[in-house]
């Protein structure tokens, strides 16, 4: 059963490096500068932001301050309980922003993507939020055949050779993508469901085939979209099968 909104919660999908902080920080200050890839957790101009601070999430190693017995990222986690308290506590501060009457924009809409392996089982869970609205940005990498996933997922919508370049570039902090048989297989299994999912009223997908310079096109095609009042919210059954068919095809349980 979905839950129930409460909220006008916007996610944000979209590759590594796609320019998805970049995009919400002109939503939230359209007049500063973006100084940090960590956005700020407030009321802005056209949005109200639960951002990815450093006190709220880290990409790979838990905030000391929810945890600090972990000293290192060696040091075995228990990321579901990580993951579930970060989301009890992203839903608390969404739900006081919302009193701005300014939509709720979730800046890392799940988890990081160096993090999916240990979160294919929390996802059958529904432990995370359910947005809203969607939106995708595409890196100009993207096959023309736009792929629409359900509104909880935000992972993996580049081709795959602009994913392993990105990954590569990380070095150790991938480690959990040594196996890029699986990050293989997972892709091209998100490119066959092309056409399966149908776009509506949740979901705009904005394309950034010039890069940074489309911004001001890009902001302008979110704040359009952001001021639509009607809500459609994705089916669950499609949901679950889409999970339970990633479950056979990488053999995570």
């Amino acid at each position: 059963m979905s839950e129930q909104k409460i909220i006008n919660t916007v996610g944000v999908e979209g590759a590594l490096g796609v320019g998805k902080t970049t995009l919400i920080w002109k939503l939230f200050d359209p007049d500063a500068e973006k100084k940090d890839d960590f956005l700020p957790t407030g009321v802005g101009k056209d949005i109200a932001l639960v951002g990815e601070s450093r006190d709220l999430t880290r990409q790979i190693t838990p905030p000391r301050s929810i945890y600090p017995a972990f000293k290192n990222k060696q040091e075995t986690l228990d990321w579901n309980k990580y993951f579930l308290d970060v989301e009890m506590l992203k839903k608390t501060i969404a739900t006081d922003l919302a009193k701005s009457g300014l939509p709720v924009v979730f800046d890392r809409t799940i988890f990081s993507v160096v993090l999916i392996r240990r979160a294919l089982d929390l996802l059958n869970r529904s432990l995370f939020t359910e947005y809203d609205h969607v939106i995708k940005i595409y890196a100009d990498a993207l096959e023309k055949d736009e792929i629409i996933l359900p509104p909880r997922m935000m992972i993996l919508t580049a081709g795959i050779d602009t994913i392993m370049d990105r990954l590569s570039l990380r070095g150790t902090s991938t480690s959990i993508f040594k196996d890029h048989l699986f990050l293989t297989k997972l892709l091209e299994f998100y490119k066959n469901l092309a056409g399966v999912y149908t776009e509506d009223d949740s979901v705009i997908n904005l394309s950034t085939e010039e890069g940074i310079d489309t911004l001001p096109g890009l902001v302008d095609q979110a704040k359009a979209f952001l001021l639509k009042k009607s809500v459609s919210v994705s089916s669950n059954k499609q949901w679950f099968e889409l999970i339970t068919q990633i479950e056979l095809l990488t053999g995570e349980k």
